[in-house]
């Protein structure tokens, strides 16, 4: 705000000021905004401080870009933020992804070692079942000779 009028207007005065640029910055309508600059400018006018409408005009203009600029950052870091935690969750996911894949490989390592684990477990019994065999034919051939 411009000092010299700030010097000369009242509190309130420069308060309502401030609030015509932040209706203005935010779109409000043009009655709305008409209303609140005649409640100003009857203010000052019937406060009696001496002012320049066209610096007072300029100063609505400067704040609410002021205004306005700032909206606009705020926007703008929301869309930062959005964005760095959009990178966060795609690079999560990926990682997630990745995992998941080796994972899978994993459970086929897992598969292949059980089937070869199955597989000797086999082999096993069969061996166990031929000299099962084998000892029960020659214990009864033992048996044959010894008894005749």
């Amino acid at each position: 705000m411009d000092p010299a009028l700030e010097t000369n207007m009242s509190a309130r005065q420069v308060q309502a000021l401030q609030q015509i640029a932040v209706i203005v910055a935010r779109g409000e309508n043009l009655e709305t905004i008409k209303s609140w600059w005649e409640k100003l400018i009857t203010d000052v006018v019937t406060s009696g401080v001496q002012i320049d409408v066209n610096g007072l005009v300029q100063d609505v203009v400067n704040q609410t870009y002021i205004e306005s600029s700032r909206d606009l950052q705020i926007y703008a870091d929301k869309v930062n933020l959005y964005n760095r935690t959009q990178k966060e969750i795609r690079d999560m996911i990926s990682r997630l992804e990745e995992e998941l894949n080796s994972l899978g490989d994993d459970a086929q390592l897992a598969n292949i070692d059980l089937q070869n684990a199955l597989q000797k477990q086999q082999q096993l019994i069969q061996m166990i079942s031929n000299i099962s065999k084998t000892l029960s034919e020659t214990a009864l051939a033992v048996i044959q000779k010894i008894g005749g």
